[in-house]
């Protein structure tokens, strides 16, 4: 087996992201269809995810990403697939590495026959992984996104996500902040939880957003019947301005509508 490492270049929700991806080379194909391929169709049944919601997740056509699932002949998948596919499918409900071990970056290779198809257990029912990404909003001037890779993994009650806050589990990713200017609210090393299908500005709260050079994390309001429609960018600590943008040269990422911090 040989490896090669290159890198890979594309854009996660109005950042760039540059990560280091390696490449393996596995030699010819296996005869027939996988255990890697049902393994990949096993894991994604397993989220509830649909082929359509899964080819999305991957940014490919329904056809392409079921090609890895119904005729893949190779012992390992390509490792790009599987970074793409990551976010998804560890927040609903599997564990990083299982996937991982699909392309040989896990700890170990699949084992089809140690990983029956049971059902869901009561934990893995109970409960749902959020990806932290190595992604921090500056509470401040920002600074600028050159790499993003998930760094941890959290457990949150899945009632009370979906019951309790009513989101979407889909569209959550944990991420820290750094600065002062949204102190006492927000502190420097809070890890906040961002709904990125919500960004309706017309409903006041605490947002990150992508300000051209970085990513920043400040309270938004829409100003009354401004024309065209502006929105103020808000800092709670009063040693830091707020100021008026337009609302189309504002690109929010998502609603902060969790955190968690140190005592």
């Amino acid at each position: 087996m040989c490896e090669t490492v290159r890198h890979h270049r594309t854009i996660f929700n109005g950042f760039f992201v540059q990560t280091i991806l390696a490449e393996k080379s596995y030699g010819a194909p296996m005869a027939g269809q996988s255990k890697t391929a049902t393994k990949l169709k096993k894991l994604r049944e397993r989220t509830g995810l649909s082929v359509r919601e899964a080819a999305a997740a991957a940014k490919l056509k329904a056809s392409s990403y079921s090609y890895y699932e119904d005729e893949f002949k190779k012992a390992f998948l390509p490792a790009e697939l599987v970074h793409a596919l990551l976010p998804a499918f560890t927040r609903n409900g599997v564990v990083a590495g299982e996937l991982l071990a699909l392309a040989g970056l896990g700890d170990s290779e699949p084992d089809m026959a140690s990983s029956p198809d049971l059902p869901l257990t009561i934990s893995d029912s109970a409960t749902v992984q959020i990806p932290e990404y190595d992604v921090r909003a500056a509470m401040g001037d920002g600074f600028q996104v050159d790499r993003e890779t998930i760094k941890d993994l959290w457990t949150f009650s899945r009632r009370y996500l979906a019951e309790e806050l009513r989101l979407n589990l889909r569209n959550l990713v944990v991420i820290e902040v750094i600065g002062d200017s949204m102190e006492p609210t927000l502190k420097s090393g809070d890890r906040v939880l961002v709904d990125m299908g919500d960004r309706r500005v017309g409903i006041p709260g605490i947002f990150v957003l992508w300000d051209g050079d970085g990513t920043v994390a400040k309270r938004l309001e829409l100003v009354p019947n401004s024309n065209p429609h502006k929105i103020v960018r808000i800092s709670d600590n009063p040693l830091h301005r707020s100021y008026e943008v337009l609302a189309e040269d504002t690109n929010i990422i998502g609603r902060i509508v969790w955190f968690a911090r140190r005592l």
